[in-house]
């Protein structure tokens, strides 16, 4: 358990305020030459941080196995920006609800993160909020077959140093 007195969130706040140029699917593969002209879709997700007495732990899905697009794949929710967004914080806010049925009033926004360019074609922002209170996810069936939420520690990746868990310190996980 976590002292009462860490801020659980502190690595979040920092990660938040020293953003970098972005990332790229293509980071591990530099020799790989990308069209000057590309056109990225927009996309957006959300990084959820549920506040826990045991630490803080983090919403993901896993895909469902009949979609065409990423099947089984373990993800934030979220996806493509559409007209009627707002701006990349209420796509994944919709995407959220759509998915694990996410109220987004129960999500106060603490910013973004660095975009990341796919090789699918997309410019996908990562967007962190914290929960205001637990919710129980609800997996939208066409889109979701699991809904699990990660402890930050086994997680640490994301808020760490790359290192947790045995994770090769040359692995790029960019949110």
């Amino acid at each position: 358990m976590m002292s009462p007195s860490a801020d659980p969130l502190a690595a979040v706040h920092s990660a938040l305020t020293s953003l970098s140029g972005g990332s790229s699917d293509y980071d591990l593969n530099p020799a790989v030459v990308l069209p000057p002209n590309r056109v990225l879709r927009r996309a957006a997700v959300l990084v959820a941080i549920e506040p826990h007495p045991d630490g803080p732990r983090v919403l993901l899905t896993k895909r469902a196995a009949h979609l065409d697009q990423h099947p089984g794949q373990v993800a934030f929710p979220g996806g493509k920006v559409d007209a009627g967004d707002r701006d990349d914080t209420a796509a994944a806010l919709r995407e959220a609800n759509e998915e694990v049925g996410l109220d987004p009033s129960n999500v106060d926004v603490l910013g973004h993160l660095s975009v990341h360019e796919t090789v699918t074609g997309f410019r996908v922002t990562p967007v962190v909020g914290e929960l205001s209170t637990s919710f129980t996810p609800v997996p939208e069936a066409g889109e979701v077959d699991e809904v699990a939420l990660c402890g930050v520690v086994w997680f640490g990746v994301v808020l760490g140093d790359g290192k947790a868990n045995g994770w090769s310190e040359n692995l790029a996980i960019p949110f």
